[in-house]
């Protein structure tokens, strides 16, 4: 039987290594098939316009057909999304004759993208993972990402946001010529305008591009690339500052407000009977409300509060590191009317998975280093903790922020499983002792502490 077991694994393994290109296309395809069944026979997709997403939804309509002033429209949200992206597809459909299948074709549009983004990440997990096996392993958990599947039903800039900072992230990780670093800046700037919380991914980009190039081309690179990264945010910008007559000079109006109720512990914040919250806020019932006169979009007000909060209470700089388990066991929001289908039983599972795999990754130090790969290794892994300190600073942390950083978490858990497996002789005590603090830490602790962390 041993005989027959290692020829049948063999074999298996020439057809992985033929055929893995075929597979990888199964997987993706496959992934899509399931998502497009899923979201439009087991999600309240349609339904979905009755949070936040009807602000997306009816101030681009607003821009399109109405008064493109309205404060709706630049006052609470990023507005990227809004300006370039709905309005104008708002007008195309309504030119064909095909208004009403709007949202039916902007969630085909969401799979789609993450179809595409599917494909760069396997390149990605290619380029940095040895075994063939492990690498479809990778595309199978990125593919089938149940936090990308509820994500991509919901009228939100996440799902175009996540795969442009995907393709932008593979592109530079391949080629660094000027035309490279040129649509990887542009990707990347368009990422940053939809999703401001990926700000901090720029410097970590041109650090990597200055690395990566000779000292001949490295400056220049470096240039090309910083002047494509800005072009969206500056017209975000200079939109934002037309349409509001003077009123807002960023590229969003609520980075104050983000950044007072993660350091001043506020559950929402009421301006004449409007009420802003984030989902990270929620299972907080010590933290309070606050009414307010003053506007979102006057953020030097807000930064101040927060700053304030800060100083009188600085114990929430030590309370704010332990938030970060909202990134894997907070509310997965913006709520859809009703669940979908098995949502209960899908996200225990999903939650733990990612937290496992976030603190995988502090095996890094000793597997990365001294092989192949290992400058595209740690720029990965540099990206990952440039959103952590973000998230730290200016915003609060909540479950669908971690689908911004979930391919750099499956990739690089990934490349330590594969390291850990090719170097456990050399390691081997290394690699026992840290599965046994993991172990200790995620097994046995939330015995105890299960109600704390699923708060």
């Amino acid at each position: 039987m041993s005989a027959l077991g290692a020829i049948v694994m063999n074999s298996l393994r020439y057809f992985i290594n033929k055929r893995h290109a075929y597979i990888a296309a199964g997987i993706v395809i496959a992934a899509l098939v399931l998502k497009y069944f899923y979201i439009f026979h087991c999600t309240s997709f349609r339904d979905s316009l009755w949070c936040d997403m009807w602000e997306y939804w009816h101030d681009s309509f607003q821009r399109a057909w109405g008064d493109r002033t309205a404060i709706e429209q630049w006052g609470n949200f990023p507005p990227f999304y809004k300006y370039f992206c709905l309005a104008p597809f708002f007008k195309v459909l309504k030119y064909f004759g095909c208004l009403s299948h709007a949202l039916v074709l902007i969630v085909l549009a969401n799979i789609l993208l993450y179809g595409i983004s599917s494909c760069v990440f396997y390149l990605i997990a290619r380029r940095l993972i040895a075994n063939r096996i492990t690498v479809l392993i990778a595309l199978l958990f990125y593919s089938f990402s149940y936090l990308a599947l509820y994500v991509n039903a919901l009228v939100m800039p996440d799902s175009l946001g996540i795969s442009l900072t995907v393709v932008s992230t593979g592109m530079i990780i391949f080629r660094t010529d000027r035309i490279s670093v040129l649509m990887a800046g542009l990707f990347l700037g368009l990422a940053i305008a939809l999703k401001p919380l990926l700000l901090f991914f720029g410097p970590v980009f041109m650090g990597y591009i200055f690395l990566k190039n000779d000292k001949r081309s490295r400056a220049w690179t470096v240039m090309i690339f910083t002047a494509a990264l800005v072009i969206a945010p500056l017209m975000t910008v200079a939109e934002n500052f037309s349409v509001s007559h003077g009123r807002l000079k960023s590229i969003g109006a609520t980075g104050g407000l983000n950044f007072l109720q993660g350091w001043g512990k506020v559950k929402r914040v009421c301006n004449k009977g409007v009420c802003i919250g984030s989902p990270g806020a929620f299972d907080e019932p010590g933290w309070r409300s606050l009414e307010i006169r003053t506007p979102s979009y006057e953020q030097g007000y807000f930064y101040r509060l927060g700053l304030n909060a800060i100083i009188q209470n600085p114990g929430v700089l030590v309370e704010k590191i332990f938030w970060f388990k909202k990134l894997f066991w907070g509310l997965l929001g913006p709520p859809l009317r009703s669940p979908p289908e098995w949502y209960d039983q899908i996200m225990p599972p999903v939650q733990d998975i990612s937290y496992v795999m976030f603190i995988s990754l502090g095996m890094l130090g000793f597997l990365a280093g001294g092989r192949s790969g290992g400058k595209d290794i740690y720029f990965l892994f540099s990206l990952l903790i440039s959103f952590m300190v973000f998230i730290y600073i200016f915003g609060l942390p909540e479950r669908r922020y971690f689908l911004n950083i979930e391919f750099l978490v499956i990739a690089l858990f990934f490349v330590v499983m594969d390291r850990a497996m090719a170097l456990y002789r050399i390691y081997r005590n290394e690699i026992r002792i840290y599965a046994l603090v993991v172990f200790a830490f995620f097994i046995c602790v939330p015995y105890e502490l299960s109600a704390y962390l699923h708060q």
